[in-house]
């Protein structure tokens, strides 16, 4: 989106790290909660399929964990904790919005 190639562009390293974690996480999270309903299948649809797989790998799921105790860790050293949470919230909202287009 826009709004992430603004943070790149303008932001720092703190900055962009943040902007990129509400789509990792909240994708594991949300693929995880629903793995018992999934019935989609690689003969059905492939892309879609291995997409789900991914996520649900464990080693996937263990790199969120240390992505969030690396967020967390950003957060308490920055000087503008303030402005990572804005940047976090936004982020959330355009992921929100985006996956409310598909129903």
């Amino acid at each position: 989106t826009n709004y992430l190639k603004e943070v790149a562009q303008y932001g720092n390293w703190e900055q962009l790290y943040t902007a990129t974690m509400p789509c990792c996480l909240g994708n594991v999270i949300a693929v995880r909660k629903i793995q018992d309903k999934i019935t989609v299948t690689e003969d059905s649809h492939q892309k879609l399929y291995q997409w789900l797989q991914e996520y649900l790998r464990e080693d996937f799921y263990q790199a969120s964990q240390e992505g969030i105790k690396t967020l967390d860790s950003i957060l308490k050293q920055s000087q503008d904790p303030a402005t990572l949470v804005k940047i976090f919230k936004e982020v959330c909202d355009l992921e929100t919005r985006f996956w409310d287009q598909g129903l």
